[in-house]
């Protein structure tokens, strides 16, 4: 099966509110789960196609509950997975980084960001443009009040110990047809990434962006 007809796709979204400011019941990072499914026809079922997994940094609710502004270091040190995103913003002045204001054209004067952190494509149907639609999906339901969209490109054949979060999805993913060289790896997830029109940042070329109107409607 491929992505073209959407409406024999369904998409549920779980959503996490992380109090944060727990004193003032506000949280700056709404953290989510998509889960994108697709009817089968040998299996006369709806079956897991793919999971991602993300955050949205909503920064406006922190500038506006705390008296001195955003101290962006202190945020994004709450979690761990938080710290790998800290090269899109120059923590000094509490908005996105040099490097981010030059390769993007519209950005608003809100630093709120929409994070895709970690993504897994059933194995049966890798390759067939359903990456791109589960992202969509999420910037629609999640990214109109955010300037960019970030991810960090990994390949999750080396990050093995993150799979549990994915429950029993994780089971099905098998990683044989993946490179197994790390380095190949990361140049065609990046190239890969690229064609979906995410751009890399010089200076940390993992770590990937594109504002939300930028997403290509399907790669193969």
């Amino acid at each position: 099966m491929y992505p073209e007809n959407e409406e024999s796709l369904a998409l549920s979204l779980v959503l996490s509110q992380r109090l944060d400011f727990a004193d003032e019941g506000y949280g700056f990072a709404t953290e989510f789960t998509a889960t994108l499914r697709c009817y089968d026809d040998e299996a006369d079922a709806m079956i897991t196609v793919g999971i991602l997994t993300g955050f949205v940094f909503d920064f406006s609710v922190a500038m506006h509950i705390t008296d001195d502004g955003i101290d962006l270091t202190w945020l994004l040190d709450l979690k761990g997975e938080y710290d790998e995103y800290t090269d899109l913003f120059d923590l000094e002045t509490g908005e996105y980084c040099a490097e981010v204001e030059e390769m993007t054209q519209s950005l608003g004067c809100s630093i709120d960001t929409l994070i895709f952190h970690k993504l897994a494509i059933h194995p049966q149907y890798r390759g067939r443009g359903f990456t791109a639609v589960l992202m969509r999906h999420v910037i629609r339901r999640l990214g109109s009040g955010s300037d960019l969209v970030a991810l960090h490109a990994v390949p999750l054949q080396f990050k093995r110990t993150v799979l549990d979060e994915f429950g029993e999805f994780a089971k099905a993913l098998t990683f044989d047809e993946l490179p197994s060289d790390e380095q190949t790896a990361d140049e065609k997830l990046r190239a890969y990434y690229t064609r979906l029109g995410f751009r890399s940042l010089p200076s940390n070329p993992r770590l990937m962006i594109l504002e939300p109107h930028e997403l290509c409607p399907v790669v193969i």
